[in-house]
């Protein structure tokens, strides 16, 4: 099921300033969203996966991060945008960079504990490792993170 709306871009900043759109809690409701719960984004004819977060007030909004808002154009206002989201049909496909993946199979203790973690500390995991631009720092990125999974050193290790 396809749902689109129109909402302007906010800021909001309880806990994490960040640009957000709310998503009408009747759309909220005809899609069954809960926390979390991953989709597929279309803002001006680009797809994004991103999760429905929860303001713990029974809202949700979508978190237009900065790359997103760059791609598509979006600038820091008030003006709508049109948004057409559907429940992510494959909701723990990760996007694996290519130098973690090597980084991993080189590791086999890495490898493993890394496949024993949630979907979404995996998922945080490969965002930190893709999100720098040059390749010399994406390969530094997924060495320094086989080490730590290898080690068990990461912070997310830490709370367990």
């Amino acid at each position: 099921m396809n749902l689109t709306f129109a909402a302007p871009v906010e800021i909001y900043d309880k806990g994490m300033k960040r640009h957000v759109v709310f998503i009408p809690d009747d759309t909220a409701k005809e899609l069954g969203l809960q926390a979390n719960m991953r989709l597929l984004v279309d803002i001006k004819g680009h797809t994004f996966k991103l999760a429905a977060i929860s303001n713990g007030e029974g809202q949700y909004f979508l978190h237009l991060g900065q790359p997103l808002r760059r791609d598509t154009g979006i600038r820091d206002s008030l003006k709508p945008v049109t948004v057409s989201i559907t429940l992510d049909p494959n909701p723990s496909d990760i996007n694996m960079p290519e130098e973690l993946e090597v980084a991993l199979d080189l590791d086999e203790e890495a490898h493993k504990v890394f496949y024993s973690l949630t979907t979404g500390a995996q998922r945080s995991l490969c965002h930190y490792a893709n999100s720098a631009k040059r390749i010399d720092t994406r390969v530094k990125r997924a060495l320094e993170l086989a080490e730590k999974l290898r080690t068990r050193t990461l912070h997310i290790m830490k709370e367990q």
